[in-house]
């Protein structure tokens, strides 16, 4: 008697379908949009924010005689798109200045301060109005490109 007279031919498996597919595709495929609807929301805000920086650059180089009070309005409208507004909006004269310089780099912070401070100080006087105008716009100018408008990463409790 022949041993393998008995055996049956190898059966294959039932062909595994891919659909539906198993949940690590589905948790991949999450993840992976998230991301995509993450990275896509934060370049839109940077351009959104950083398009409001060219906007002020543009005002303040497009017009060579700003006043005084026009470059203040310009910056006061820069640090409302990128700080508190009624922290903003109250400062006037040396604490606003104050306020900018503490936004730059320390770099630039003392320019900043030797191009406005006579401007401050001549601001609410009425001949000598205009005379330090194109300083104020050149602090005004540097403050825009150089500011730091996204706080650094601060450790927890400690004030920026």
């Amino acid at each position: 008697m022949d041993p393998l007279a008995n055996l049956q031919d190898i059966h294959l498996p039932a062909e595994v379908h891919s659909w539906p597919i198993a949940p690590g595709w589905w948790l991949l495929a999450a993840i992976l949009i998230g991301t995509i609807v993450f990275v896509t929301i934060k370049i839109r805000k940077k351009t959104r924010q950083l398009l409001i920086k060219k906007q002020a650059l543009k005002h303040l180089s497009a017009n060579e005689q700003l006043t005084t009070e026009q470059s203040i309005e310009i910056l006061k409208w820069t640090c409302m798109h990128y700080f508190k507004r009624n922290e903003v909006a109250k400062l006037h004269g040396h604490h606003l200045i104050d306020y900018l310089a503490k936004k730059l780099p320390e770099e630039f912070q003392s320019q900043f301060h030797s191009l406005s401070e006579n401007a401050m100080l001549q601001q609410y006087r009425k001949s000598t109005h205009q005379l330090y105008a194109g300083e104020f716009q050149q602090a005004a100018q540097l403050w825009v490109e150089n500011a730091m408008f996204w706080p650094k990463e601060s450790k927890a409790g400690e004030n920026v």
